[in-house]
């Protein structure tokens, strides 16, 4: 489905160079252009540089939970029909259904892309109406056509009748989101099936591939990038990704494609489709079960089957499923991104404009229960969702079911609000109770939304919410002793077992912090005149065991590699090396080798790092697929299986002097990326992991 953009580091060359016909780069251009084997080294730092987005940088896409995504390009004018066929699926998808060569796909749209209903302000007005706080619209989807007048191609908005009369929709539409308000965000796609230089092909594509470079079209898909973020677009406030799944990080060079577009676009935010996690996960068409630990997250949905125009798709959600999935997207810290798919004359169709105004009117009697709200450390109710304002003053009981006696229970709410108030009847009256955890309100008569109706119920301080106990002290590994330690609850009593037993109400109180010298399994609850609310806390708290270091020096800088190919879906043992067909290599740093296949094999590391202090030392893996680390022959991290871009950490107590380390990691299809980062007893508490020097790596040479 998707993409997004960037901008270029300065050490890339200023523009795209290209092999093929219709590129616009100049001879000088093209001789900037780096090879796959000059960048080879930079595998081992692919995914640590870049800082990701600050909590401010976040603070206002998380208080807009609501945004627009915007699919249209050349597709939209072929509505999902190809010489008079009804063809089925995306239809921005529709060159890699219809087989034909890009330049028949391209000859016989961009004649036609003349969208004289297009009016920026009115698509931004529409998103502004509806509730949302930002618009992210497609600028290059996987056809490779850039809505955009590029120096790159000519595949671009300037063969069009549109762009040939003088139109330019991005800054046309980054003039009118200024001008009201909505933040800018733009799609980009990584992949392309058109540029004569991307690889691997589509199956049907029959041009020759002898010439192509992908190196060459990185440069391109870079200098592209830099155009939509150099300013001549205004505030650009997100790049959203998408179709990096056939290459690495490293490939893409996208760890130096953040950290231009960084500089030249301060505060920017990335989703984590450039093979890289990014600063938002985006599940796509499916909302979560519950909140992504310590990951921001927002769920790409569409009002129909399709993103792009389609014009026989008819399976369009009731507006009432999508306002109920808003309020349970937000409910568990998430954010919404409705698509909409402009015709091909640039206007909406009036399926999408009456679900826009569906929401619209919802938003502006409810939006206090969207906008800068959160989840609740409660159950979830059965009756609808639960709604915090951000300063956790305001809980909103958002409703789909109301029960015949018109009385909804939140459990784990131990006292009644000061206020509550029907949001969309303010007439009705509202009465609540508070018995031990929980917390009944109930509605007098009158009609309220069948939809979802909300009752804001408001506390002069932060309301007595309970539930799991929240650990604030104790060290999952410590080397002496540690301090054990939680949050007060906001109303009863947390009781604490170290014994591995279930507490009950009879189980010793926690009162003050609990001093461990030896591994314990801890487990609390809390308990609210006698009645258990939430689940368990459990944790095992470990006393370290030291690690000594070596003082012998191992005779090589960076770290050996062996490779061998296949298919695995877990980290294979040690045997699996002693393959027909297995690479050696070294590399400078910890990371992919700059020659390896383009998927299905298993990647050993070896090698010794040097702690120069001793103590607590923490390690993270981040991978794709699978990974492990051990370190002088003991497991740290197990990150295994199949899985996209994600980090693991694991801790080890090591003294000073050198370690012997092995990391064992599995490629199956799709992104690809690892990378070894660390934080040491010398770092700051909650400093971020950071690349290994690669003078503290060294390895034996192969036997």
């Amino acid at each position: 489905m998707l993409s997004a953009l960037l901008i270029l580091s300065l050490a890339v060359p200023p523009a795209a160079s290209g092999s093929g016909p219709g590129t616009k780069a100049t001879d000088e251009q093209r001789s900037g252009s780096a090879s796959m084997q000059d960048r080879a080294g930079d595998a081992g730092r692919v995914m640590d540089a870049s800082a990701p987005a600050s909590a401010a940088d976040l603070t206002w896409w998380r208080d807009a939970r609501l945004g627009m995504f915007v699919h249209w390009g050349l597709y939209s004018v072929a509505a999902g029909r190809w010489e008079g066929r009804d063809i089925p699926g995306w239809g921005e998808w529709l060159l890699n259904k219809i087989k034909v060569d890009p330049s028949v796909y391209a000859g016989t749209l961009m004649p036609r892309f003349d969208p004289v209903r297009f009016d920026a302000d009115a698509w931004v007005r529409a998103a502004k109406d509806a509730g949302m706080g930002s618009i992210v619209v497609t600028t290059k989807h996987h056809d490779g056509f850039l809505l955009w007048d590029s120096a790159t191609t000519d595949l671009d908005l300037m063969g069009t009748p549109f762009g040939k009369a003088g139109r330019n929709p991005l800054r046309e539409l980054a003039d009118a989101c200024a001008r009201h308000g909505v933040r800018l965000g733009l799609y980009f796609s990584l992949m392309d099936w058109s540029d004569p230089d991307y690889l691997p092909r589509r199956e049907w594509d029959t041009r020759p591939t002898d010439t192509a470079s992908m190196a060459r079209f990185v440069d391109r898909m870079h200098a592209q990038v830099r155009e939509l973020t150099d300013g001549r677009f205004g505030s650009i406030a997100i790049l959203w990704g998408d179709g990096d799944w056939e290459h690495s990080a490293t490939t893409w060079r996208a760890q130096d494609l953040m950290s231009a577009v960084r500089r030249a676009q301060p505060g920017i935010l990335f989703n984590d489709r450039w093979s890289l996690p990014g600063d938002y996960a985006t599940p796509e068409n499916r909302i979560p079960d519950g909140r992504l630990p310590n990951r921001p997250w927002e769920t790409c949905m569409t009002m129909n089957g399709t993103w792009g125009h389609v014009v026989h798709d008819h399976r369009w959600k009731p507006a009432s499923e999508l306002i109920r999935n808003l309020v349970d997207i937000v409910s568990k810290d998430g954010n919404y991104l409705l698509n909409v798919g402009p015709l091909g004359d640039g206007s909406f169709d009036a399926p999408t404009t009456d679900r826009l105004a569906a929401l619209g009117a919802w938003m502006r009697t409810n939006g206090e229960a969207i906008r800068g709200c959160g989840s609740v450390a409660c159950a979830r109710p059965s009756w609808g969702r639960l709604t915090a304002s951000a300063d956790r003053r305001r809980v909103h009981a958002v409703v789909f079911e109301l029960p015949a006696d018109r009385t909804i229970t939140i459990d784990g709410i131990a006292g009644a609000p000061a206020r509550a108030r029907v949001l969309d009847a303010p007439g009705i009256t509202v009465s609540t109770r508070a018995a031990g955890p929980s917390l009944s309100i109930t509605l007098g008569e009158g009609a309220i939304d069948p939809t979802a109706t909300v009752i804001a119920l408001e506390w002069d301080g932060e309301p007595p919410i309970v539930g799991t106990p929240e650990l604030i002290g104790g060290e999952e590994l410590f080397l002496h002793e540690t301090e054990l330690a939680f949050r007060p609850p906001a109303a009863g009593a947390i009781h604490v077992t170290l014994d591995a037993t279930l507490p009950t109400v009879d189980s010793p109180r926690y009162t003050v912090p609990i001093n461990l010298q030896r591994t314990t399994q801890v487990r609390a609850r809390t308990f609210v005149e006698g009645i258990a609310v939430g689940d368990p806390f459990e944790a095992i708290l470990r006393r370290a065991e030291w690690i000594p270091g070596s003082d012998d020096v191992p005779p090589e800088p960076g770290v050996s590699w062996e490779l061998v190919p296949g298919r695995f879906d877990r980290v294979p043992t040690d045997d699996a090396w002693r393959r027909e067909g297995r690479a050696q290599g070294t590399s400078a740093t910890v990371g992919l080798p700059g020659t390896r296949p383009a998927d299905g094999f298993a990647l050993r590391i070896d090698g010794f790092v040097f702690c120069e202090h001793a103590g607590i030392h923490a390690f993270t893996l981040e991978s794709d697929d699978g990974s492990t680390l051990e370190i002088d022959g003991q497991r740290i991290v197990d990150h295994d299986g199949l899985h996209g871009p994600t980090r693991m950490t694991g801790k080890a107590a090591l003294d000073l002097g050198w370690h012997r380390f092995t990391i064992r990691y599995i490629e199956a299809d799709g992104g690809e990326a690892l990378n070894l980062l660390w934080t040491t007893p010398k770092d700051q508490p909650g400093a971020p992991p950071r690349a290994i020097d690669a003078a503290l790596l060294r390895h034996e040479p192969a036997r």
